[in-house]
């Protein structure tokens, strides 16, 4: 169905994704709609399209679609299933910037204590030196001593921790979906 801004009318559906790979505005939609309107003109169903391609689609959105393929709803279901998916951004998005005030104050914070931190751990090494202390405090107080006089370096650590709370990776990616609701 196209939307002419006062009424929906039905187009049939290669038609539809022809004209979706041409105008979408993003480039990701774009290379969907051309690779589903091949297979849907080669004789496959929208759903199987759908699992041909290399998109990931949530396994609720394919149910959906192909239990409107057999109920000869998919046009209401592609509807249904485009509102979800556009709330499902909208709160992802909304997450996303809820979490940036919090993200931002770690990550400052962050980049004021690790400068503190080593200063500290540096004033300590001549009593490291002195005492006999575990391995991990003597490693500590030699790299703190070694990076106090190297503030570059120091600024170069704190950037990339801040920058993990940003844009995570591996364990880190998994607890902020978690957080984000998007697992």
């Amino acid at each position: 169905m196209i939307d002419d801004g006062h009424e929906f009318f039905p187009v049939p559906i290669d038609s539809g994704l022809r004209r979706l790979a041409k105008e979408a505005g993003s480039r990701r939609i774009r290379t969907l709609a051309a690779q589903l309107e091949v297979h849907v003109s080669r004789g496959s169903t929208i759903v199987e399209a759908l699992r041909q391609s290399q998109a990931r689609i949530p396994a609720l959105v394919l149910a959906l679609l192909e239990a409107g393929e057999r109920s000869g709803n998919l046009a209401e279901m592609l509807e249904y299933t485009s509102r979800h998916c556009r709330a499902a951004i909208r709160l992802g998005n909304s997450f996303r910037q809820a979490l940036l005030y919090p993200k931002l104050v770690i990550g400052l914070t962050v980049l004021g204590i690790i400068p503190v931190s080593l200063f500290a751990a540096a004033s300590t090494s001549t009593i490291a030196q002195r005492v006999e202390t575990p391995a991990i405090t003597t490693w500590v107080s030699w790299l703190a001593s070694t990076l106090t006089g190297h503030p570059v370096i120091i600024l170069a650590i704190g950037t990339l921790v801040a920058l993990m709370l940003f844009y995570p990776v591996g364990p880190l990616r998994r607890l902020t979906a978690w957080i984000q609701l998007e697992l």
